[in-house]
């Protein structure tokens, strides 16, 4: 291939490393209409797997199964890795179900099956966000009080996660937030032995800072991630000892998720309204029952079960 086409095909490339697959496939093709040669139809191949990738992150379910069939059927070379794909996706979005229905005993063979896929996608030409792995990791290793893997596996999701932006990070920005606060909580009120003993109150306060800056970030892009930064930001409120901010931020959250459309985001609100409100506010209660109501209709078993716990100790104080 010569300089200038490796330019291209390199040009083309980054491009799917950025997240931008439209523009990567539309180029793709073109490239591999002008080369008719093995390493285009490879190059081919990969934008069109991340693009599909793409629709399945957007839920264009529907988009997504229909360009699968057009690759499978233009391009055979491309069935081992397509169904390899198919099947680290099942497996990830199978991993954030567990968490949602409280099932932590399930998640560590989850997570193995899917690093292994993973793996098994970048030796037939694909690749590995290993930060969805990490990320999954730091959220097991919090609800199991191992605080100083789930550090390390925090910080490693979020070196990973650097770069450009892509709809799926909502998910990995939301875990390393998760994670980060409530490591914040435990310096703040004195770290359990278990804990990660490194971590200062500066260093654990500047790790929040720093995860937020990169969420907002990213919902200049993708406004989807808007209810979770007003949901952690209202938390890290909250945890500061500032309630009025952290309440106007959950306010923010329930109004860009009822925009959004987004059942889960109005819950996690309503539930944080329910904590951050005073026992005696009237209006408290009614957050209350709509969180619970909406957990129960997700069967959100973990959100749940913390609503249930948080609103006890709410009332005791």
């Amino acid at each position: 291939m010569s300089p200038q086409r490796s330019g291209i095909a390199s040009n083309i490339r980054q491009l799917i490393v950025d997240g931008k697959s439209k523009t990567a496939l539309d180029n793709a093709k073109e490239f591999h209409k002008e080369q008719r040669s093995a390493e285009s139809e490879i190059l081919l191949i990969d934008a069109y797997l991340a693009r599909i990738q793409a629709l399945f992150d957007q839920n264009l379910v529907v988009e997504a199964k229909s360009l699968i069939a057009l690759v499978r059927e233009r391009f055979p070379s491309a069935k081992e890795r397509l169904d390899i794909r198919i099947q680290a996706e099942a497996l990830y979005g199978k991993a954030w179900s567990l968490l949602l229905l409280g099932r932590p005993r399930e998640l560590p063979a989850c997570i193995q099956e899917l690093d292994m896929l993973r793996s098994a996608q970048m030796k037939i030409g694909g690749w590995h966000r290993k930060q969805d792995v990490y990320s999954l990791y730091a959220l097991l290793e919090t609800s199991n009080g191992e605080f100083a893997q789930a550090a390390e596996h925090a910080g490693k999701a979020q070196a990973a996660s650097r770069g450009g932006h892509q709809p799926n990070d909502v998910l990995i920005q939301s875990a390393i937030l998760e994670v980060q606060l409530r490591l914040l909580r435990n310096a703040l009120n004195g770290a359990p032995d278990n804990s990660a003993p490194q971590l200062t109150l500066s260093a654990a306060d500047a790790a929040v800072r720093d995860s937020m800056k990169r969420l907002r970030s990213f919902c200049r892009v993708f406004p989807i991630g808007r209810p979770l930064l007003h949901l952690r930001q209202g938390e890290f409120e909250w945890i500061k000892g500032h309630g009025a901010a952290a309440i106007k931020h959950c306010e923010l959250a329930l109004k860009a998720a009822r925009n959004l459309k987004s059942e889960y985001y109005q819950a996690l609100a309503h539930r944080d309204l329910a904590i951050y409100l005073n026992a005696d506010n009237p209006d408290r209660n009614g957050h209350l029952r709509e969180a619970e109501s909406i957990f129960v209709k997700l069967g959100a078993a973990r959100d749940l079960a913390r609503l249930q716990c948080d609103a006890k100790a709410t009332e005791m104080n």
